[in-house]
């Protein structure tokens, strides 16, 4: 199989460099509500958002990746999560936990931090997702669109390596709708189901869909406990549809989602031997545990004493009305979500370790005989949020078509909704007890923006865009009460004490532009070009609590491991981070071909971007900061600005079908990640150094797929098959997660004898390869390495009645 990666690699890349042939695709329906005048599109075309109307994916200037409901399902997408081995250069980690989502794509993520904001944004329904409530069930789906490179004109700056469409099936007029049943290994078990119905002809339809996701876990625990990276999830959305009049379309959407699961798999990755005065008890037991583990991939160890989960409820409501005034299209979106997590992690990977009795005195034992348990790591973090945000868009186009636009204003407001914040205890007795800090950050963010477009010669169109932003982001955090997570009024009131206790408030702004500039030009019927330069930026931001205490303003002798031992960090220069800015420069072609019954399409982007103050992750866990320390970071780790970073690359699709009924899907992305130079700040003793800078995206990453459809008489056969590959891909500190390879397939007979029956077989992971998917624990002061455990082979089969 590497072999064969390799071979895929050089034949994606001769026909990148050789091939102009293209598909007239399945269309991707785009689900909008957008009803802005436009030319009339093909039905067999791909029609996609990505600047806030309907157009054709062939003649947009932006490199895009659009899937259907049905190619998804082809695909084995079940949630956005797997659209990593789907999207070329595309990941989706969980540094965090398994409900801290971090999504890469072109060189740049999200720093592991309650605080930190994504680079690339989740968009459902039009509504910006947070970080953590991202990861969403596919059921029911429209379409989903992958915009890469920056996309801060049109969908806020914070898209600095792109954006991810997620458009829901949107009501129609006809009573129908279908209910799906999944069974598979590991007891895994799915009912899914929709149900349309037209209340008013033409007027008012209602559609309802659920989802119910059940699996026993994939990675087996060797301690005592659940096994890891179960599924347990329900799911429900209700989507109103009223257009009064020719002029006046209003979609309201209710979305709603839990899951009460066990965490990921945290298994060894590897080992940092003489981290600190422990050593030489806790090596040789992490060294006999990482042994152990080595008969069995998919398994890993958790302390039996401390129970780990990793529960979320989000919801939303969303609202999206426009009225076409002669051609004069007036969009208002209004979106309110709500996120609750509460996750306990063990990213130490560890059965109970050890210390001998002697050494009891020093962590405040009374005298014993026996050896007493020692916790490397035990992290928790509550996160209850609340998100309000409002777009109103204005835009039209002139009669000829020449000239069009696009202007507005955004607003957006998160706060916290609840007790919220995170309990860390490391290196300490078992016995010890849970210290709890509070963090509260409220951000605001205000926008306007303007785009326009104007065909000035035949085929040749200049596209300007120009947003300002503002930022203003409030944090009040500390060790606030005994025992539990404080909310938000009982932080402020402690804060107001002004005690050196680590809490208080701290404040940060930031005011920037972000633009687009580019040229397009139609050659034919069959040849796009285009040009563009883009301007992103990520506002600034906080690192939470107020860092105030011996422990974390350099006291020569309050930290260490035992206590008192070392000197602390200077976390001050930390305490805010500034805005990072990336500025690309990206060069496409979008290509058509048809020759008798043989069609295809091959698009091309090559970029070059230069990334300023990159954020990067710092965790604290190995400096020697005691977990009774008031004002310990939270979830143990600080955002800072430290690099400097040139990114460049290249990305094909290429679809083909020589004949009817038969396709060949190629993608590939080719990413460099270079470092200019390290910045300032740079807290001593966090090193953060050139080595250790997080390079997310893997040099290479790409898929085959093939997918065959043909008439039975009875039914219609489809069979599937896609194999992706990825490079070694980022983890964190400077360290790399190694190659994998994965491939799936499935074969179903639909509408089976007209009945509207589909049956189908799948099989993800054929080969059973043996990965990791995302880093847990990778510091360079901590004793161990950890990663989070791929899925091993799962299979089953599914059955559809569509009415």
């Amino acid at each position: 199989m590497r072999g064969f990666s390799r071979l895929f690699s050089a034949s994606v890349l001769a026909l990148t460099a050789g091939s102009a042939f293209a598909q007239t695709a399945q269309p991707v329906p785009s689900g909008t509500s957008n009803t802005q005048a436009r030319p009339s599109i093909d039905p067999d075309e791909i029609v996609v958002t990505a600047r806030r109307r309907e157009e054709s994916l062939q003649t947009v200037p932006v490199a895009i990746q659009a899937f259907s409901s049905q190619q998804l399902q082809q695909r084995g997408v079940q949630d956005l999560q797997d659209l990593s081995s789907t999207v070329a250069g595309l990941r989706f980690g969980s540094e965090g936990g398994k409900n801290g989502t971090n999504i890469s794509l072109r060189g740049l993520s999200r720093i592991p931090l309650g605080e930190g904001v994504p680079a690339v944004v989740t968009y459902f329904a039009d509504i910006p997702l947070a970080g953590e409530g991202s990861n969403l069930p596919t059921y029911d789906l429209a379409s989903i669109q992958v915009l890469k490179g920056p996309q801060g004109t049109l969908f806020g700056q914070n898209t600095i390596g792109g954006a991810i469409l997620v458009t829901p099936q949107a009501p129609t007029y006809e009573f129908e709708g279908y209910v799906e049943a999944n069974y598979g290994n590991y007891d895994y078990r799915t009912l899914e189901g929709a149900v349309n119905v037209p209340i008013i002809a033409d007027k008012v339809a209602l559609r309802a869909a659920g989802q119910v996701r059940r699996r026993d876990g994939v990675v087996k625990n060797l301690s005592e406990g659940k096994d890891f990276d179960d599924i347990h999830q329900d799911s429900v959305r209700a989507s109103l549809l009223v257009e009064p009049s020719d002029v006046i379309r209003s979609l309201t959407i209710f979305d709603y989602f839990k899951a009460n699961e066990q965490v990921s798999g945290p298994r060894i990755f590897g080992t940092n031997p003489n981290t600190n005065g422990l050593s030489v008890f806790l090596d040789p037991q992490i060294a006999a545990q990482y042994a152990a583990q080595q008969d069995d991939f998919f398994s890993a160890y958790s302390t039996p004493s401390i129970p780990r989960s990793a529960n979320r409820k989000l919801w939303g409501i969303s609202n999206n009305t426009s009225v076409d005034l002669d051609g004069v299209t007036v969009r208002n979106i209004f979106g309110y979500r709500k996120v609750f997590s509460d996750q306990r992690i063990d990213s130490a990977g560890l059965n109970p370790v050890y210390l001998p009795n002697f050494l009891r005195p020093a962590f405040g034992l009374p005298a014993g005989a026996d050896p007493f348990e020692l916790i490397l790591l035990d992290a928790s973090q509550i996160i209850d949020r609340r998100y309000i945000s409002n777009e109103l868009q204005i835009s039209g186009s002139n009669d000829p078509g020449t000239f069009d636009w696009i202007f507005g204003g955004f607003y957006y407001d998160a706060k916290s909704d609840g007790p919220m914040g995170s309990s860390f205890r490391a290196f300490v007795p078992a016995a010890a007890p849970r210290s709890f800090t509070t963090a509260h950050v409220a951000s605001k963010s205000y926008a306007v923006f303007a785009q326009i477009g104007y065909e000035f010669a035949p085929g040749l169109k200049l596209n300007a865009g120009a947003r300002y932003t503002w930022d203003r982001v409030r944090g009040c955090a500390g060790s606030v009460t005994a025992g539990r997570y404080a909310t938000s009024a009982e932080c402020e009131t402690q804060a107001a004490a002004d005690l050196i206790d680590g809490t208080g408030i701290i404040r940060t702004k930031s005011n920037k532009p972000s633009w687009t500039l580019g040229l397009d030009y139609q050659a034919s019927d069959d040849v796009f070009l285009y040009a563009v330069t883009r301007r992103g930026i990520r506002g600034a931001n906080i690192n939470t609590p107020l860092f105030e205490s011996p422990f974390t303003t350099g006291d020569p002798s309050a930290c260490g491991v035992p206590a008192g031992t070392g000197p602390c960090p200077d976390l001050r220069p930390a305490q805010t981070t500034g805005p990072e800015q990336i500025t690309d420069v990206e060069v496409g072609g979008k290509f058509a071909f048809r020759s008798g019954e043989a069609h295809g399409r091959l698009n091309v982007a090559v970029f070059y971007s230069k990334y300023k103050a990159a954020l990067q992750f710092a965790n604290v866990s190995g400096v020697g900061i005691p977990t009774s320390a008031p004002d310990q970071p939270t979830n143990t780790s600080v955002g800072v600005n430290v690099a400097d970073e040139t990114i460049y690359g290249i990305e094909s699709e290429f679809v083909f079908s020589p004949v009817h009924g038969l396709t060949f899907t190629m993608t590939g992305a080719w990413t460099s990640s270079e470092i200019d130079k390290v910045v300032a700040p740079v807290v001593p003793g966090l090193n953060v150094a050139e080595e250790g800078i997080t390079l997310p995206t893997p040099a290479f990453a790409g898929s085959v797929a093939v997918n065959y459809t043909a008439p039975l008489g009875f039914a219609e056969l489809s069979v599937s098959a896609d194999y992706f590959y990825t490079d070694k891909f980022g983890g964190s500190s400077g360290k790399n997660l190694p190659s994998y390879e994965l491939a799936n397939g499935r074969i179903d007979l639909r509408d089976i004898g007209g009945a509207g029956v589909d049956l189908g077989v799948f099989v993800r992971n054929i080969f059973e390869e043996k990965y990791f998917r995302s880093p847990a624990q990778f510091s360079p002061s901590f004793p161990v390495n950890v990663g989070y455990v791929g899925e091993p082979r799962t299979y089953g089969v599914s059955a559809r009645f569509r009415f």
